[in-house]
């Protein structure tokens, strides 16, 4: 069972690298060739106990899988579809994982860091020396290998905007902001994966870092003048975008101009109209939708649909019980402006961390499910 519980692991290591890719052309993530294994796992009574936390993800699955039906009618792109349903039912199945072997998952979080920084010191090396094109052998999506997408320089060499063992910086800086909040709260034994966290945050010349550098020291910090510090900055960059974007593009040598167009693509999800119940996904990958995660759902699921989504979500967060759990609230709701699929692995991370501190001191361990290690 154990076995089971690490092939999880090793199949969410690599998330920009798609096994099917290579045998079928269609990248779906590895995580997913979890899911025959999770079934199979259920034959186990204590893991087929479903516990009362992941009911919102049976239901989600239940309403996914009735969007599944209606793609197949409509003519709707139902691979998309089955993304949902298929990652819904990992959540829910994977969810046991964690909540039986918390020690497991705490090691594969350290290791999956320690390997995420390795690689950001080979993405270094490779582009500073004139062998960018090895730089990105970890993702084998269409849009990046048909490219030869290269992480790009910031500021100056030797700083590059680093993807780790993502495909791009943004999701990166993403998964960085969940290990910031995970070992922020993890505190003793947690300092060297914390500090060398920040330092990553802040070299990765990704927005979504600095808005989450500023937004945590705004709300979070425990001195009030770096509150000010903070709030001061936030408030001067917003100023700018609303009134000489134009001003803040030159200062910054073009590095804002993304924000103006998630920011336009935030503003302009009503200009085609909104459906009650969704016109069929798209691909946010191909550029047919913005990258939020409300032109997505909307476009998807509808209003209604987006609602139920976003309510069901947020029932799982209410039930889970552990002082500081808001801090995982804030890369949630960055990432919903710029990396807004819920089918990619950071979301499912949020997901599992906050179960695994939920059940921190809760009798659930190995000797429930008699686990040979």
């Amino acid at each position: 069972m154990r076995q089971i519980f690490k092939l999880l692991y090793w199949l969410m290591s690599l998330p920009s690298l798609s096994i099917l890719q290579y045998i079928l052309g269609a990248f779906v993530q590895n995580r997913i060739l979890w899911l025959p294994f999770g079934i199979y796992a259920l034959r186990n009574r204590a893991f087929r106990t479903i516990s009362s936390l992941m009911h919102p993800f049976l239901f989600l699955c239940v309403f996914w899988g009735i969007y599944v039906f209606f793609a197949l009618i409509l003519g709707w792109n139902v691979l998309l579809y089955f993304g949902y349903f298929f990652t819904g039912l990992l959540i829910l199945l994977s969810g046991n994982v964690i909540i039986l072997d918390r020690n497991l998952y705490l090691k594969f979080f350290n290791l999956f860091f320690v390997a995420n920084g390795l690689f950001v010191l080979f993405q270094i090396f490779t582009v500073n020396v004139g062998l960018g094109e090895y730089s990105m052998i970890q993702s084998n999506l269409a849009v990046q290998t048909g490219g030869n997408y290269i992480p790009p320089v910031f500021i100056t060499k030797p700083f590059i905007r680093y993807s780790g063992l993502f495909n791009e910086s943004s999701p990166y800086a993403f998964y960085l902001c969940i290990c910031f909040c995970f070992y922020k709260i993890k505190g003793h034994g947690s300092e060297k994966y914390l500090f060398w966290d920040i330092l990553l945050l802040v070299f990765s010349g990704s927005k979504f870092a600095y808005l989450f550098i500023l937004s945590y020291l705004m709300f979070f910090s425990g001195y009030k003048i770096v509150k000010i510090i903070a709030s001061i900055a936030t408030i001067s960059i917003i100023t700018l975008i609303l009134t000489d974007l134009k001003l803040l593009i030159e200062i910054t040598g073009g590095e804002v101009a993304s924000i103006h167009k998630r920011l336009d693509g935030l503003l302009g999800i009503s200009d085609n109209g909104i459906s009650l119940l969704g016109e069929g996904l798209k691909s946010s990958s191909n550029g047919d939708v913005e990258l939020n995660m409300f032109s997505i759902l909307i476009g998807g699921f509808g209003i209604m649909g987006t609602i139920i989504i976003f309510l069901a979500l947020f029932r799982f967060y209410t039930q889970i019980k552990f002082n500081r759990k808001i801090v995982f609230v804030l890369p949630f709701i960055i990432g919903i402006v710029s990396n807004g699929s819920l089918l990619i692995v950071q979301y499912s991370l949020i997901i599992y961390s906050l179960l695994y501190f939920h059940y921190e001191n809760r009798e659930y361990r190995l000797d429930r499910i008699n686990i040979r290690k």
